[in-house]
């Protein structure tokens, strides 16, 4: 869950609540904030990092193909 800390701070949290139950009902509920702020950054900048991986991939396929594409045209026209 993402808050607004009072200085304006986004603070991502972890929530934790378990119910207390007395005589089989739901009598209060307990739990936790736990701060995952800095997690939630380095899951972005992986995310980031991933996706500009990925296009360097595709380029490099790319030019990998056309590199093939043309060494065949090479060999056809070497034949002629």
């Amino acid at each position: 869950m993402e808050l607004l800390h009072k200085n304006g701070q986004k603070v991502w949290v972890e929530v934790r609540e378990e119910p207390i139950i007395q005589n089989g009902k739901t009598d209060s509920i307990v739990g936790s904030l736990t701060d995952i702020t800095e997690r939630k950054q380095a899951e972005e900048e992986l995310k980031e990092k991933k996706i500009k991986l990925e296009r360097f991939n595709k380029l490099f396929v790319d030019r990998e193909f056309r590199i093939k594409e043309l060494r065949d045209r090479v060999k056809e026209l070497e034949k002629k």
